[in-house]
């Protein structure tokens, strides 16, 4: 039985996690990811959005808004946030931002400003071996 917080909501995350190791590209620290994903890397909607960003917000005040903080999510649930008056009015001011996806590739440029395409399935398939012999 899934909860409101559940692993699917982090596997656009993991994919992004994964090939970053891989390819040793660093991922920007500034930017939460919440959002599910199909095997053919399209986002899929998640429960609990509001909170996700709400969450990453709220942090983000603590430590003081810089303007390129943000949250990334599956396109498909943009009907379903429903913000704060003070959330709402930093995101109108570009002080936070929400980015809205359709699949891993935009997300993962989001995340390291490297177009996923440029990433090769060869070169990716040789790195993917090779750290999968090194942690055995």
């Amino acid at each position: 039985m899934y909860s409101e917080v559940d692993g699917d909501s982090a596997t656009m995350a993991m994919a992004i996690v994964m090939l970053s190791a891989i390819r040793n590209i660093p991922i920007r620290q500034d930017l939460a990811i919440t959002g599910s994903m199909s095997q053919l890397g399209e986002a899929q909607p998640i429960v609990g959005l509001s909170e996700k960003i709400e969450g990453f917000w709220g942090i983000c005040k603590l430590r003081g808004l810089t303007g390129t903080q943000g949250v990334i999510f599956p396109k498909d649930n943009i009907n379903s946030i429903f913000l704060s008056e003070e959330i709402a009015r930093d995101v109108e001011e570009g002080r936070f931002h929400l980015y809205a996806v359709g699949d891993v590739y935009e997300a993962f440029e989001l995340m390291t400003g490297i177009p996923l395409k440029y990433l090769t399935h060869r070169t990716l398939l040789n790195k993917l071996l090779w750290f999968l012999k090194k942690s055995n």
